[in-house]
């Protein structure tokens, strides 16, 4: 098993198909593995015939009672994207002929749909009016509500500079690859977007790294974070995941962009990823797509009163 880890690891990363980011999530499945085989084996290494489908579903059951950390439990979709990682690597090893079958051809996990915490409207506007007299926090505040305009990554909040926007007519484009998915992405930038960029792109800290932003590591821009939700009252974990998502729903699938058009903004590969993780419908979206369905409904039924 050590060297399907490491030839997977070797073929992907030499490749540069993986990330950083999802190289290290391999690294955290690796740590699984290795505790599992000392677990279940009793052994640091085991021929991968050892792995059967019995052994698959045991790891499954390690992977979500015996965290790496006792405080943060492995449960949910971080669960199965562990499995999902194992499985690509057994189906490297049978490409290989390493093994005739994988031992994951009858496995099914039992995946579910999680409903996910939502940066909603209402949140959003509380933010964007939070003043703060610390720069860090106004800095934060602001590269969040820019995230929420954009829908970028911190990383690549962080890698904008000049050459990443345009002028088409009286339109700014933000266009730029994503890190992770190194698809091209072309957002409009809106009035407020703008404000924001002007406000820090002149400032010496931006200045000196030739970027439209001055330089804030991940972890900081996230304990900051927890500071702004703590200030706006809002009950919610701040991210910028949860930026990108109130970017795709709440600012443009609600207001009438094509999923399609969304997707491309988004730099996703397919438009099903998109449809997954962002165009699912809530209460607001069913509320206002039958808004209009009783009146509708009763004017049909006299119609054929009036007939009668």
């Amino acid at each position: 098993m050590k060297d399907l880890i490491q030839k997977h690891e070797n073929l992907e990363g030499e490749t540069n198909k993986l990330k950083g980011g999802t190289l290290k999530n391999y690294v955290t499945t690796a740590k699984y593995l290795g505790n599992f085989m000392l677990d279940y084996f009793k052994k640091e290494d085991v021929d991968l015939l050892m792995f059967d489908y019995e052994a698959i579903l045991e790891l499954e059951r390690h992977i979500r009672t015996k965290p790496l950390k006792k405080h943060d439990p492995c449960k949910g979709n971080g669960l199965f994207k562990h499995m999902e990682r194992v499985n690509k690597m057994m189906g490297m090893a049978k490409d290989m002929k390493w093994i005739k079958d994988s031992p994951f051809d009858p496995y099914i996990p039992d995946r579910k749909k999680v409903i996910r915490e939502r940066l909603t409207l209402a949140y959003f506007v509380r933010i964007e009016n939070l003043k703060f007299d610390d720069p860090k926090l106004t800095l934060v505040k602001d590269l969040f509500v820019f995230d929420c305009y954009i829908g970028a990554s911190c990383v690549d909040l962080m890698n904008l500079n000049e050459t990443h926007f345009e002028v088409s007519g009286e339109h700014l484009l933000c266009t730029l690859y994503r890190q992770k998915s190194t698809e091209l992405a072309a957002i409009p930038v809106p009035p407020i977007a703008r404000e924001i960029m002007a406000k820090y792109s002149n400032t010496p800290a931006a200045l000196s790294r030739g970027k439209i932003f001055p330089y804030i590591s991940n972890q900081d821009f996230n304990r900051y974070l927890k500071v702004i939700a703590s200030a706006a009252n809002i009950p919610i974990h701040l991210d910028t995941k949860k930026a990108r998502a109130f970017f795709a729903r709440e600012l443009n699938l609600k207001n009438g962009v094509p999923l399609e058009t969304v997707s491309k903004m988004m730099g996703h590969a397919k438009l099903a990823t998109t449809k997954e993780v962002y165009a699912d419908v809530d209460e607001e979206k069913i509320l206002e797509d039958t808004a209009q369905v009783q009146q509708r409904f009763a004017a049909k039924k006299q119609q054929f009163l009036g007939v009668a």
